[in-house]
């Protein structure tokens, strides 16, 4: 796949993405809590948005999603949930001409968490942050497990695109988890970097998150859901 991948953030610390034919210009939507700047994106950039796909119905997530079909009326809405055009299951592969999406069930953060693997990229939504996870607001440490086992089996050059910019706030509980943890302590210093200039943290690699996040380097559901509890409180 020919695709080009375009971060648009939003409110306090979200982003969505647009994944774009290089050629064609076609290009689906992944999250739209907000719609002007989307819709502003996509009129500079000229893209043809062809679907919008939800990681999740938090509002953060498809707040801007009737303005979206305003824009574009009949545009297809995939999710996990039967309240959107078509609901999507685990392992199903969808195509869009050259744009093909593999769906992950994810559910732990939410009800119908949805991840979505194109090509190397994979967006995880709210269920997985750099060096942090989302809160279990509909799911329970045994789904978070399971979600993360499938993301663990991607290929370690995956590069994980995530909804929220936390990864600061996500270093500092790590490392009193990992307080002699190097790599850590590397990619703090590379954090730090990013956010001064003004850039974003998204995409990370599953390979970073592997040696960085402490809630992808536990073995038991008993420990997760402690690492979890632990976060809730810090």
């Amino acid at each position: 796949m020919n695709i080009e991948i375009h971060i648009i953030p939003y409110a306090q610390n979200n982003y969505a993405y647009l994944v774009a034919d290089k050629k064609t210009k076609e290009a689906i939507l992944i999250d739209c809590g907000e719609a002007s700047p989307i819709l502003q994106y996509i009129a500079e950039h000229k893209l043809q948005l062809k679907a919008v796909l939800l990681t999740h119905l938090h509002h953060d997530h498809m707040g801007g999603l009737k303005a979206v079909q305003h824009a574009y009326p009949g545009i297809p809405v995939y999710s996990g949930s039967e309240q959107t055009t078509y609901t999507v299951y685990d392992q199903q592969t969808l195509t869009f001409n050259h744009i093909e999406v593999k769906v992950y069930d994810l559910t732990s953060h939410s009800k119908y968490d949805r991840g979505f693997a194109i090509g190397n990229a994979f967006f995880s939504g709210d269920v997985l942050f750099s060096a942090g996870c989302g809160r279990l607001f509909d799911g329970d440490a045994n789904d978070l497990f399971h979600a993360f086992a499938k993301i663990q089996s991607l290929p370690k050059n995956t590069k994980i695109y995530f909804a929220h910019e936390y990864t600061q706030a996500n270093i500092a509980f790590a490392k009193t988890i990992e307080p002699d943890n190097q790599d850590l302590q590397v990619y703090e210093q590379e954090v730090q970097a990013l956010r001064l200039q003004r850039k974003y943290t998204t995409p990370t690699t599953l390979a970073t998150e592997l040696n960085v996040n402490p809630f992808l380097r536990v073995d038991t559901i008993e420990s997760l859901k402690k690492l979890r509890d632990q976060k809730n409180n810090f």
